[in-house]
């Protein structure tokens, strides 16, 4: 069962993101037009933004490649996901500190009402923080679970017991109990945390708010920004929880002579697979191609608490 999906997920992941290249592309070649002579600082951000994002993508690319081949019981390439995820939001912010002036016009200000709210991507923010939540459920019930392995490295294994001529005992791995859950948990608490950082550092990013070309590009900007963000987020939490979902599903391997009512969280866990796979090629198309999901204008009227910028 899990080979038939691991080698499931390459193909459709690669299929997934074609068909969502090809429809994406064209639309987002229309998003931003700046004036460059009239508006160079403004050229500056959007070009900023965009060498900070593939600079992200490379890096976090290469830091991945180093850390699944570091051979440790398959722990870096669990983190792997969580890595590159760290590696997008530290490129924001980045960027958002490189250009942290760029929107502003010398000698003059101009004073609104900013919200973090029409920023936010709301189905993207809403899958990111379904995925963080539930993964954060499956790993404390992951580690609760977990038996040392026969090297006594705590949680790799799960144990358990079914009848025979007395009572016997059973274990597979690996398990992501404490052993991997533990340093997952850390990392994505470090992602998340970091990840609310920027987009606060962002949405409050000066600007003069008096020129209407200027709220425009800024606004798309902004928007992208935080849309990678959230994206990083949304990718760290559902590829970490394809991946350590992938590893209950043993629990419903025929091979494995488990009770039937522990059966049920593998079944469970199969169909988490099946949901993380679609979210994690959905959050890595936005971070190829932003503009997915990230709104054009905010709306003005839209509530939360207010964030006044001169």
């Amino acid at each position: 069962m899990s080979g038939g999906l691991l080698l499931l997920f390459p193909i459709v992941a690669i299929i997934t993101l074609l068909a969502a290249v090809l429809i994406a592309v064209p639309r987002r070649r229309r998003l931003v037009t700046i004036n460059e002579q009239d508006f160079p600082a403004l050229a500056r951000l959007r070009s900023v933004n965009t060498v900070a994002r593939v600079v992200g993508l490379v890096v976090g690319i290469l830091v991945v490649a180093m850390l699944a081949n570091a051979e440790r019981l398959g722990l870096g390439l669990l983190l792997s996901p969580a890595v590159f995820a760290l590696t997008q939001v530290l490129a924001t912010l980045v960027a958002g500190a490189v250009t942290h002036d760029a929107a502003r016009t010398r000698g003059t200000a101009g004073l609104e009402v900013r919200r973090l709210r029409p920023y936010l991507p709301r189905g993207l923010t809403a899958l990111a923080a379904s995925a963080t939540v539930i993964l954060g459920l499956v790993l404390a019930w992951t580690t609760a679970v977990g038996a040392p392995d026969d090297m006594g490295r705590d949680g790799r294994s799960f144990t358990y017991s079914y009848p025979c001529d007395t009572v016997c005992t059973a274990g597979f791995g690996p398990w992501p109990g404490s052993y991997y859950a533990v340093p997952l948990a850390v990392l994505l608490a470090i992602v998340v945390a970091l990840a609310v950082a920027t987009v606060l550092v962002t949405v409050r990013r000066p600007r003069d708010a008096s020129d209407p070309e200027i709220v425009r590009v800024d606004d798309v900007v902004r928007a992208r920004a935080v849309e990678s963000v959230v994206a990083a987020v949304g990718l760290a939490s559902a590829a970490s929880l394809f991946a350590v979902s992938l590893l209950v599903t043993n629990l419903a391997n025929p091979r494995n002579v488990v009770p039937l009512l522990l059966r049920i969280p593998g079944w469970g866990a199969l169909l988490l697979t099946l949901a993380a796979l679609p979210m994690t090629v959905w959050c890595v198309v936005i971070l190829l191609l932003p503009g997915a999901t990230a709104p054009l204008r905010p709306a003005p009227h839209a509530a939360e608490t207010p964030v006044v910028i001169p």
